[in-house]
């Protein structure tokens, strides 16, 4: 199978289309994006895929800060800025 990976890689595969009695050979161009699938299955197999980091813990082993509130944050925080401004109808 590796060696089939390398043909298409470099773009080119021998194929026998014939029979034991009469071979035909056919050479089949291979497309660029077949050769650079090839070429990519060839080094993940002959050197593995990267190494992927993922962040468990935030600063100073605390969570992960998303930047985004959820919905009861983002009502209390309405909540508190209307509770803070001056009263428009003269009671305040």
């Amino acid at each position: 199978m590796i060696d089939r990976l390398v043909e298409l890689a470099r773009g080119v595969v021998v194929v026998d289309l014939g029979t034991p009695e009469k071979p035909k050979i056919v050479v089949v161009p291979v497309t660029a994006a077949t050769q650079l699938a090839a070429a990519s299955a060839v080094l993940d197999r002959g050197y593995g895929r990267p190494h992927q980091s993922v962040e468990t813990t935030g600063k100073d082993s605390g969570p992960i800060q998303t930047g985004k509130l959820s919905a009861y944050d983002i009502i209390v925080s309405r909540i508190e800025s209307m509770a803070q401004r001056p009263q428009e109808d003269g009671d305040g």
